[in-house]
């Protein structure tokens, strides 16, 4: 679909200038059911009919509460298009958020799964309520919906909490849309694209499959609650898929089950990881059990929806480690932090600059006044990522860990994301995370969590000694290793569980 035209203001516009384009391309697939975007649009104006007469107006918060779902995606923009801010979760997400949001965001609506609806009453008092089944069962004729929108607000999107508390992402329609378009170019997606998705809804990255799709002429295949990844390359052998966003704890499994090595889907042209750094020995599995495939490293966060991308016809340029280059239109420049001088290359924490960056969090001023502070010679309104990288002549980015993260020895920076990749290439090591505990400005230790099937005394002292040659034997070095990692609700590693472990 040619992009040349596109007036979008709003997210859900994005639908009409598809239905317009092309009314009868398949839009959602899920299970035996099949939506074109002319079928999802007029689903989504029934819906949000229904807001509106239930009394919703522009700017209310509605919950969009279930597992993925044609459904979900419904009920997403009937809110949309009343003009509504909707906060998706996931049910992962409500077993330990839901209080915490419900009193964060205070919704007058629900749009959920019948079985969640029931389990979590309690904290729905108040709201107005609709089953997804009946936003897909809907054939009443409210007429056109028709909201005089002035707020840029769509979505309250909470983050996982994996370094710290959760907070609510305030996302705007400008600032998605820039974001969905540069992803898309940069990735070269394309009306033929079938896109499989196992990632929860709740999270940007799932999400935004389906964003990414409308925009450009895709399909969206919607993993079922019964697939698991071990049987994940026979659907997309069977689904024709040719896109495939993962994050590194689905990476661990689909390696580990080796169902790769007996069926190659032909048609998957990318595959595609944010949320955690993929290890190069998963990159270089991957590669070469897909051949015909880019296997794309990309980094973003809530606040921005991504920052870097490493483009597909660039692979064999960038650094190894590197998650790519910044988007269009998006600028980054890093903060050196205190001790940074003498490093061979440049590093410091990364600082965002662009038309993607969101509002800032939810009734939360000062996280956002600190997060998203001002340019100090421009005013440019800026985001701090938190995160550490260095950067190459050609621009390309590499992690190196979160700022809260490094630990100083002696003089020296300890960069715990290339530790943790090194740690991922040892022998039977199929994930690692490494968290460097202080007293004071100095690190006190070392605990590194080595993920493997069974574990291993050598591979163990293997570890225990490239981490003492590398930081110059700090003072405490543990090694413990789990079948496990402990991940976030959007798979990503705990690295706050994990600092708990063996604390008193």
């Amino acid at each position: 679909m040619t992009r040349g035209w596109r007036v979008s203001t709003y997210i859900d516009d994005l639908l009409t200038e598809r239905v317009s384009a092309a009314p009868g391309s398949a839009l959602l697939e899920h299970g035996e059911r099949r939506w074109t975007s002319a079928q999802v649009e007029l689903l989504a104006e029934r819906g949000a009919r229904w807001l509106v007469d239930s009394g919703v107006r522009e700017g209310d918060r509605v919950l969009v509460l279930g597992e993925n779902s044609d459904g979900f995606i419904v009920a997403v923009l009937a809110a949309l298009r009343a003009g509504a801010v909707f906060v998706p979760i996931s049910p992962s997400v409500a077993m330990s958020m839901l209080p915490f949001i419900v009193a964060t965001c205070s919704p007058s609506v629900v749009l959920a799964d019948a079985s969640l609806m029931s389990a979590y009453a309690d904290h729905l008092h108040g709201m107005a309520r609709r089953e997804f089944a009946e936003l897909l069962t809907d054939s009443a004729d409210y007429g056109a919906v028709r909201v005089e929108r002035r707020v840029d607000l769509a979505c309250i999107i909470f983050t996982s909490g994996s370094t710290g508390t959760a907070q609510g992402v305030a996302c705007t329609h400008s600032a998605i849309l820039v974001a969905i378009r540069a992803i898309n170019t940069v990735l070269e997606m394309r009306a033929e694209d079938r896109i499989f998705c196992m990632l929860p809804f709740s999270f940007d990255y799932g999400l935004y499959q389906v964003f990414l799709a409308m925009d450009c002429g895709a399909t969206v295949v919607i993993a079922s609650t019964t697939t698991t990844v071990a049987n994940l390359p026979r659907l997309l052998l069977t689904q024709a898929i040719t896109v495939l966003p993962i994050v590194p704890a689905l990476s661990v499994i689909l390696l580990r089950s080796g169902m790769l090595e007996r069926l190659r889907p032909p048609s998957l042209r990318l595959v595609t990881n944010t949320g955690d750094l993929l290890p190069m020995s998963h990159q270089v599995r991957l590669r070469g059990l897909l051949p015909d495939t880019a296997i794309v490293p990309m980094y973003g966060l809530t606040e921005c929806k991504r920052v870097a991308i490493l483009p597909p016809r660039r692979l064999d340029e960038a650094p190894q480690g590197s998650v790519g280059l910044p988007l269009p239109s998006t600028e980054v420049s890093l903060r050196p932090l205190p001790g940074a001088d003498g490093y061979a290359a440049e590093w410091g924490e990364l600082l965002i600059q662009g038309p993607q960056l969101m509002a800032g969090y939810w009734e939360d001023p000062t996280s956002t006044r600190e997060r998203f502070p001002s340019h100090p010679v421009t005013g440019a309104r800026m985001l701090r990522s938190g995160d550490v990288f260095t950067r190459d002549g050609k621009g390309f980015l590499t992690f190196l860990g979160r700022a809260e993260s490094l630990g100083h020895w002696r003089g020296h920076w300890m960069f715990s994301a290339p530790m943790e990749d090194r740690l991922a290439g040892l022998p039977g090591v199929d994930q690692a995370a490494v968290v460097v505990t202080r007293q004071g400005s100095e690190t006190s230790g070392i605990k590194a969590f080595l993920c493997m099937v069974e574990s291993s005394a050598s591979m163990e002292a293997l570890a225990r000694t490239m981490i003492a040659d590398t930081y110059g034997n700090p003072p405490s070095i543990e090694i413990r290793c789990m079948p496990k990692l402990p991940y976030t609700p959007n798979g990503k590693i705990d690295r706050a569980a994990l600092s708990r472990v063996g604390a008193p």
